[in-house]
């Protein structure tokens, strides 16, 4: 599986400012009021990728936005849709693989209210 029209972060191999160790998260969420974890996905700038996304949530505690746009959007990925819990072992499962070695650094987006 590999994500599309994404933006390309990483630096050449000859810049000294390329890390090779930086990985991008994105979430989603049922809604900001009371969050509930949707689907997670994670792409290292080595190229390794994660995704997963929840079939035990409740659609009808999630925002209208969530239901319109991003509800739709779940199911293209064959084998992607799981449980809370297998989705936390899969999560575990692939941070385990990441060499400390290699300093993993966890890049992410959030707004501070």
């Amino acid at each position: 599986m590999r994500f599309h029209d994404s933006m390309n972060w990483s630096r050449s191999p000859e810049s000294r400012f390329g890390w090779g160790n930086r990985y991008f998260i994105d979430t989603e969420f049922s809604d900001f009021q009371a969050p509930e974890v949707l689907s997670i996905a994670i792409v290292g700038e080595n190229g390794v990728e994660f995704y997963g996304e929840r079939t035990d949530f409740d659609a009808a505690r999630c925002s209208g936005f969530v239901r319109m746009v991003v509800l739709p959007q779940f199911g293209r990925f064959e084998g992607k849709a799981m449980t809370l819990d297998r989705l936390g072992r899969e999560l575990r499962n692939w941070v385990g693989e990441i060499p400390t070695a290699s300093k993993p650094v966890l890049c992410y987006d959030h707004a501070v209210a």
